[in-house]
């Protein structure tokens, strides 16, 4: 069943999703760790590790050392 809560916004003119968004601009260009992101975002380790990947995979983000940052391309 679709309900609002699986129902996936469309990207705004960034191009990242809307559910991304508050996670990505967490983020920069030196690194932060999980804990850090997780005290900054107020998301627990799972949902933010999912949400992190979805980052990951779209190229915005890489994890290096343990510290999750922005991509610089």
């Amino acid at each position: 069943a679709i309900t609002a809560t699986n129902i996936t916004r469309p990207a705004p003119a960034t191009g990242v999703p809307v559910h991304l968004q508050a996670v990505l601009a967490q983020l920069d260009w030196t690194g932060q760790d999980m804990d850090q992101l997780v005290m900054a975002c107020g998301l627990d380790v799972a949902s933010l590790s999912g949400l992190l990947m979805e980052l990951e995979l779209l190229g915005l983000v890489i994890q290096q050392g343990g510290r999750y940052q922005r991509c610089l391309a």
